[in-house]
């Protein structure tokens, strides 16, 4: 009967080492699970950022080219009102060169004219 008793013990023993080695196996295989939980909503919360990042860095990008396009235009801009301001200055330069040469001309004229009558007026008083 002592020995029944302890081979039923053993039985009963084994059957508990048994079935606590499928526990802990379930258990490991819960934690696994877990893990993997874990894991996927780390990946997606790292997607997520990712595609904020992504998100952001465009808008950034857009606000950029838009900022740039603000500042070519308004070069542009500066560029043709230079060129229109050098313009009309050239334009003032030739006219005032042209009207020195018309005075230069007009004095060259008066004064071969002062010469001639000069000559002439010589001429009358030597005859």
């Amino acid at each position: 009967m002592r020995r029944n008793k302890l081979l039923a013990a053993q039985d009963e023993t084994r059957k508990a080492n048994d079935l606590l080695q499928v526990l802990k196996h379930e258990e490991r295989l819960k934690e696994i699970e877990q893990e993997k939980k874990i894991e996927a909503f780390a990946a997606r919360k790292q997607e997520i950022a990712e595609m904020r990042r992504m998100r952001e860095d465009l808008k950034f990008k857009e606000r950029q080219d838009a900022r740039q396009k603000i500042i070519d235009a308004q070069v542009e801009r500066l560029r043709a009102l230079k060129n229109r301001e050098d313009e009309i200055i050239n334009k003032q330069i030739k006219e005032a060169e042209i009207k020195a040469e018309e005075n230069e001309r007009i004095k060259r004229e008066k004064r071969a004219q002062l010469v001639v009558r000069d000559f002439f007026f010589e001429i009358e008083h030597i005859l």
